[in-house]
């Protein structure tokens, strides 16, 4: 596991803040929170990746070796369209 500060700089203040916010209160941070969720499983860390292969792994019932998270954002495919996100 990461032993310094410097994942911190992976996540946003507000992230941070709310993070710290919930430990003092003794309360969980939620992962239905699209934006816990997304910190928690996309950053680039060891520890992320460990928890998303892990994840994968308890809903579809095998073993991941490896999981590669890719731009989830699909482009317009008309000018003012807009754009597309999958959320998988």
């Amino acid at each position: 596991m990461t032993n310094n500060n410097d994942w911190q700089k992976q996540f946003s203040p507000e992230i941070l803040r709310a993070a710290e916010e919930a430990i003092e209160a003794k309360r969980k941070l939620s992962l239905t929170s699209d934006v816990v969720l997304k910190m928690f499983f996309t950053s680039d860390l060891p520890e992320s990746n460990y928890c998303l292969r892990k994840f994968i792994g308890a809903v579809i019932g095998r073993a991941v070796s490896e999981a590669k998270v890719i731009n989830p954002e699909l482009p317009p495919a008309y000018k003012g369209d807009k754009k597309g996100i999958l959320a998988v």
